[in-house]
């Protein structure tokens, strides 16, 4: 099979395949875009509190990292975290990543961001480090160009890309 000029390789084995269902993914994207999900009462919802307590392993999505090193993470997360086991996947990993690179080196905040990022990824102990399967990558990319705003935009290739970065974080002009 040829693309672009390219030929497309093939597995030779089940150990060097990585398994994806486009059919899935495919259905993923008939979901009715009109249909939203209602809300939960905030008393529904399964919030922390002030309380920490016992219970299965953790996943940290990339907002506790950046309130861990802004100083502002509840103290109910930290104590968490020291009770339960912490995993840690690797999206989150580039998103604080994303953050060296989208700093020039000579801005002034980028020794701190990057001694803070450091720090906190070093401390990822490898063995609770989690890729997604192929299935978690390729789905949620479908969804995008089924949504009403989507459709109302302008076809291109490729990803749209964001003004803004995480952190609040942007590029110093050159102007």
């Amino acid at each position: 099979m040829r693309f672009a000029g390219r030929s497309i390789p093939r597995s030779t084995s089940a150990s060097d395949a990585v398994a994806f269902d486009f059919a899935a993914a495919e259905r993923v994207k008939r979901i009715d875009p009109g249909r939203t999900l209602a809300r939960r009462r905030d008393d529904a919802l399964p919030f922390l509190g002030h309380t920490a307590f016992a219970g299965g392993p953790l996943l940290l999505d990339t907002c506790v990292y950046l309130d861990q090193m802004k100083g502002t993470a509840p103290d109910a997360v930290d104590r968490l975290a020291d009770i339960r086991i912490v995993n840690h996947l690797m999206v989150a990993v580039q998103e604080l990543i994303f953050a060296i690179g989208f700093l020039s080196e000579d801005d002034p905040r980028m020794p701190n961001v990057k001694a803070a990022i450091k720090r906190i990824v070093e401390a990822m102990p490898r063995h609770r480090l989690f890729v997604p399967d192929a299935d978690v990558m390729g789905r949620p990319p479908s969804l995008p160009a089924s949504s009403p705003e989507r459709r109302a935009m302008p076809r291109t290739i490729g990803p749209r890309r964001s003004t803004t970065a995480p952190c609040s974080c942007r590029r110093k002009s050159s102007a």
